[in-house]
């Protein structure tokens, strides 16, 4: 073989390998876009393409349709979702994702079963301080009790204390109005109505535009 020869054959095979790259992030650009303008159908059918299967692992493309879901909020499609996720073989790294990023969900919607099963996970991931607020969710949320008010006004406090960068301001925003509606929901458990009612105003100020808003509302006997 020539030298010239050699370089065109070197060339060739760069371009070989460098092709399945390309066109991985060129479908990747593609998801990303559609999710951006809230296409969920369009992004779900990219996910569920020829190109995507080829280019990406069982996981990836099993857990862009949760993020699919998540983003439509659509708790029974993120439920079957889940369920077809943990019948597979999962790493450590890829358990904890899926039970960090569903497990609120599940206890919102009062599903004591999944949200035991998703927090017995995130104690087994090596997370202590996600797994000790995630127990204090689990307490307020399933099992009603006030126990954790003087934890929830420790952390209100010092969140409303943080400075955020601009971007990151509705992040902090909702998470005070959700701290402020786990205090509501505990001064409820307790039976004391001012104060619940005090806090659930404040909440459904702080999570305007979110499902929680209505949440909110639904604690205060006067709007």
């Amino acid at each position: 073989m020539t030298t010239m020869q050699a370089a065109v054959f070197v060339t060739l095979l760069f371009i070989a390998l460098a092709i399945p790259f390309i066109v991985r992030s060129i479908v990747w650009s593609r998801f990303i876009n559609q999710m951006k303008k809230g296409n969920a159908q369009k992004a779900l059918s990219i996910l569920q393409s020829k190109s995507y299967k080829l280019l990406f692992s069982e996981y990836d493309q099993n857990w862009n349709i949760l993020r699919v879901y998540i983003s439509l909020g659509d708790y029974k499609k993120i439920t079957r979702q889940v369920e077809l996720m943990f019948q597979k073989p999962l790493s450590q790294r890829q358990t904890y994702q899926i039970a960090s990023q569903t497990y609120f969900y599940f206890l919102d919607a009062q599903n004591k079963e999944w949200s035991k099963f998703l927090l017995e996970k995130i104690k087994d991931s090596n997370h202590p301080e996600e797994y000790e607020y995630d127990c204090m969710l689990y307490r307020i949320m399933i099992e009603k009790k006030s126990q954790d008010i003087e934890t929830v006004e420790n952390i209100l406090a010092k969140k409303e204390k943080e400075v955020v960068k601009k971007e990151d301001s509705q992040e902090q925003i909702f998470h005070i109005g959700l701290l402020q509606y786990l205090l509501a929901l505990q001064y409820g458990y307790q039976g004391n109505t001012a104060i619940k009612e005090k806090y659930a105003r404040k909440a459904r100020h702080h999570l305007k535009n979110t499902p929680y808003s209505k949440k909110a509302k639904q604690l205060i006997t006067h709007s």
